[in-house]
């Protein structure tokens, strides 16, 4: 499965990536190295496939999602970003349609990066 990551607003080469299996999800990783940098990063990242499902997440986004009481299993993996940033959008929350709207553009290959 060829997984995209984003960091900042930037799209990082999958072909430099690899899938590995781990406790918390198949996190790309040319090493265990990345992991660690993942983690030690204070920003809450979820790192998405191309179909929009989490596949990993590194502990700030964790931290994030039990302080605010995160209602998903194992803190969003295996769930579609997308369909929540959609659903989100369909009560009316602007951002949420902006967002996914990107995502999808990048996904695609309609730009290199967004920022949000």
């Amino acid at each position: 499965m060829r997984t995209s990551v984003i960091y900042e607003g930037q799209k990082l080469n999958p072909e430099r990536v690899s899938p590995v299996s781990g406790g918390n999800g198949r996190l790309p990783s040319g090493t265990p190295l990345l992991a660690a940098a993942l983690n030690a990063l204070t920003l809450n990242v979820a790192i998405i496939d191309v179909k929009g499902l989490v596949v990993a997440v590194n502990d700030g986004w964790r931290r994030y999602a039990d302080e605010n009481g995160m209602r998903w299993s194992r803190h969003g993996i295996d769930y579609s970003y997308l369909s929540v940033l959609d659903s989100a959008a369909r009560n009316g929350d602007d951002s949420a349609a902006q967002i996914a709207a990107s995502i999808r553009r990048w996904l695609v290959g309609q730009h290199d990066s967004f920022r949000v």
